[in-house]
């Protein structure tokens, strides 16, 4: 028991590994910036219910272009950088800026906006 508190109002991510146990990663300011990308993939990958292996390839079909954006945009909401997203996600910076520029136009799509509200709410983001 975490006692609640201070404990859920960090933002973190509840995971489950290989043996069905629970875990809690915290993210934090100082945090890598790949852990962070990871723990954000991660997020993007259970809500939206894409393989991470997808989100991070060159695959155009809609869902996962939506996912790949929901993951640009949540972690320039953690403090990353486009030069450092694209370094992570095998993209040019420009592209990162270009999925960037498109963001208003995109979250108008309700399908996406719930996705990226609940993959926001699992990472203990407010938007």
């Amino acid at each position: 028991a975490w006692g609640g508190g201070l404990w859920f109002r960090l933002p973190c991510i509840i995971c489950m590994n290989w043996h069905g146990q629970s875990y809690i990663i915290f993210l934090k300011r100082h945090m890598c910036k790949r852990k962070i990308f990871a723990a954000v993939a991660s997020a993007v990958s259970e809500v939206t219910e894409i393989p991470e292996t997808d989100i991070l390839s060159k695959c155009r079909r809609e869902e996962v272009v939506d996912a790949r954006f929901i993951l640009v945009y949540l972690c320039i909401r953690q403090g990353l950088y486009p030069s450092q997203i694209a370094e992570c996600l095998g993209q040019t910076q420009h592209n990162v800026h270009k999925m960037m520029r498109s963001a208003d136009r995109k979250l108008r799509k309700s399908q996406l906006r719930s996705f990226t509200d609940i993959t926001a709410d699992k990472l203990g983001l407010t938007l």
